[in-house]
């Protein structure tokens, strides 16, 4: 990905992504840049309880790919401006809560690393995370730590999430991680190459190692579900019912008048 200011249109949001050309961060390994696909962006807000307005979260899909047991999502996560505290709101906090979370995901109170899906609407299936024995996703460390606020300021850091295995016939799918939205990424073979020296680099440095051995001990058990389809019959509403016409009230008489007195006649 050539370097300076690309802007992707998603949803009518212009999300900068020339963080993923930023110069990379002192004091990790230089490797030769690699070509940067960007299969899709978002932005995402935060979760946290704090007053404070907090920068939103650039998402960044890279590529999704068949490996031995499993699907890999490749993603990065990053921020055009200063990132936030992560002891006030770390990167795990974003995403639109555990009830989008919980949708496709099995497990109560996944973190926003932990929740990935890939969806085909064509046979109604989504292919969610493979899970370790303690109900946390098969996916890279989350860069949450102090240090990890500058590697995210202006620039992005790389994350992978094992996915369940997609079958080979499905070419495409539509990608949800918490509550970011990509449509229409192509599901290649093959990890991503070269490896970078460190879990989670910092984008254009190389791909993070994917975990063989949590690969191994993941279970796909509730990770490929079914896509309900809910339909609601509204009842119609009744019409409303036409104002029933009064009859104007007659008027009251003032007072009853006195009879007059007969003239009597004289006698003669």
């Amino acid at each position: 990905m050539a370097r300076g200011r690309t802007g992707v249109v998603l949803g009518g949001v212009v999300v900068l992504a020339g963080l993923l050309g930023a110069a990379p961060v002192a004091g990790l390994p230089q490797e030769p840049e690699p070509a940067m696909p960007v299969l899709g962006q978002a932005l995402v807000a935060a979760t946290s309880d704090t007053e404070q307005r907090l920068e939103p979260m650039v998402v960044t899909v890279h590529g999704l790919r068949r490996v031995a047991t499993a699907t890999v999502l490749y993603y990065s996560v990053g921020f055009a401006g200063q990132a936030p505290d992560p002891e006030v709101a770390p990167v795990t906090a974003y995403g639109s809560g555990p009830g989008t979370y919980e949708t496709l995901q099995s497990s109560p109170g996944s973190r926003f690393m932990d929740s990935a899906a890939a969806i085909d609407l064509a046979s109604r299936t989504s292919y969610g995370a493979l899970r370790r024995p303690d109900g946390t996703a098969v996916a890279a460390p989350p860069p949450d730590t102090p240090d990890d606020r500058v590697r995210l300021s202006g620039r992005a850091v790389v994350q992978w999430i094992a996915l369940a295995p997609i079958p080979d016939k499905v070419k495409v799918v539509d990608l949800l991680v918490g509550s970011a939205f990509v449509r229409g990424v192509p599901v290649g073979k093959g990890a991503m190459t070269p490896v970078a020296s460190v879990p989670a680099p910092a984008a254009g440095t190389g791909w993070p190692e994917v975990d063989t051995f949590a690969l191994a001990e993941g279970s796909p058990q509730n990770a490929v579900l079914p896509l309900q389809p809910r339909i609601t019959v509204l009842p119609k509403p009744k019409p409303t019912p036409k104002p029933t016409p009064t009859a104007p009230a007659k008027p009251k008489p003032s007072g009853t008048p006195s009879a007059s007195p007969s003239p009597s006649g004289s006698r003669r």
